[in-house]
């Protein structure tokens, strides 16, 4: 499996279909607007073996995602959809933004290389240390750091999910100047676990950049977010709900906010 890295100004990084635009859809379609060039990679939305034995866990979520989606039955399985819905979401906000998507699967299907035992079968598991036999590790770390000249948005892992964690883990292993990477606020993570502050610290160097959003940005951001049929229900009970959230989030922290980790060269 060769992977790489597309070409743009802006290169964001996404672990599962909806986390970029939740995060940061207000300023790609800013960035978008102004002219500059917008990749967005979808990291870890391929679909497992169709010999892969589910866990009890993985079977409930996908039993939440079909529920959720009134299309679900127009898919072979959740992640098609949810390939599905990325993509539309992208082009809602805007047909300018370069979409790909890397052929690994969530975390919920992932196995013990030897043993075939699903390595994360718990919502507990989701959301704790992530397991040194996951193969999602070396998959990655093959993958050579994008060229000169483009920004890169990570995500700041807040809620420890554990596909965020080892995204967060590659970027931070290319050792880029600290100049080049932005690291987003996980939304809706962000509200739900309130670990803000155990990440970022007084004393190692990260210093915040708000970016504000015009109404026109939100709107779109809003737009876009509402595609993700599937996921909707696992944060909230409605998309107004969800509309609600996103405005009111932004609102506190006065549009969008990425940190820079000054700290490091």
């Amino acid at each position: 499996m060769k992977l790489h890295w597309p070409a743009a100004r802006h290169l964001y990084l996404s672990p599962h279909p909806d986390d970029v635009v939740l995060s940061c859809g207000g300023m790609i379609w800013e960035q978008v607007q102004r002219g500059e060039t917008v990749a967005v990679v979808t990291v870890f939305v391929d679909s497992p073996s169709p010999s892969l034995k589910l866990s009890d866990f993985a079977q409930s979520l996908h039993d939440r995602w079909r529920a959720s989606a009134s299309n679900a039955g127009d898919f072979p399985d959740p992640p098609a959809l949810r390939r599905a819905e990325d993509a539309k979401s992208l082009a809602i906000l805007d047909s300018r933004i370069t979409l790909s998507q890397f052929p690994l699967t969530d975390c919920i299907y992932r196995t013990h290389p030897f043993t075939d035992q699903p390595l994360y079968a718990s919502e507990e598991s989701l959301f704790g240390e992530v397991d040194p036999a996951d193969p999602a590790l070396e998959k990655l770390s093959i993958i050579p750091p994008p060229g000169e000249g483009m920004l890169v948005y990570s995500p700041l892992s807040i809620g420890h999910h554990i596909d965020h964690q080892i995204l967060r883990s590659i970027v931070d292993g290319w050792g880029l100047d600290a100049a080049r990477v932005r690291y987003y606020e996980d939304y809706p993570h962000v509200v739900i676990h309130s670990n803000l502050q155990q990440i970022v610290g007084q004393h190692n160097g990260w210093v915040p950049h708000v970016m504000p959003l015009s109404e026109a940005a939100l709107k779109a951001k809003i737009k876009a977010a509402a595609q993700h049929h599937s996921q909707i229900s696992t944060f909230w009970q409605s998309v107004d709900a969800m509309d609600q959230a996103v405005r009111g989030y932004a609102s506190s922290v006065g549009g969008e906010r990425l940190w820079i980790q000054a700290g490091r060269p």
